[in-house]
């Protein structure tokens, strides 16, 4: 039988996916790649980064609902339980994001130069003949 973590953390992902679509489509008009992919890898570090629900559990729960919840009941001292955990994780999604973004770039420019040095070449081999 299905553990009840299991089916709820089912539903999260779900809306987790549908509010990360509007994301996406909300960040797709702005033109600067390496903050449209940095925001991007932002929301989806804060929506999927499971934390634990207390010592001596197993089960794990969405950070930012862990945060907000402790901070909002516990006060604002607790958020150092689970706020290091989850900004740590949007820092570690953002400098992947924007290593990503570097690799294609460098790519892009491997590209276009091997497209130039076949170009330059068939040039060549043409005049040859």
């Amino acid at each position: 039988m299905l553990d009840s973590s299991f089916v709820a953390w089912c539903y999260y992902l779900l809306g987790a996916a549908g509010l990360f679509v509007f994301w996406w489509r909300l960040t797709r008009d702005i033109a600067m790649t390496k903050l449209q992919r940095s925001l991007r890898a932002a929301a989806a570090a804060l929506l999927v980064c499971p934390f634990s629900i207390g010592d001596g559990y197993a089960d794990m729960a969405p950070a930012i609902l862990m945060v907000a919840m402790e901070t909002v009941f516990e006060g604002a001292d607790s958020f150092f339980r689970g706020g290091p955990t989850l900004l740590g994780s949007v820092a570690l999604a953002i400098v992947a994001a924007l290593l990503w973004d570097e690799y294609l770039v460098r790519r892009n420019r491997q590209d276009m130069v091997q497209a130039q040095l076949d170009h330059d070449r068939d040039e060549l081999l043409a005049q040859s003949e």
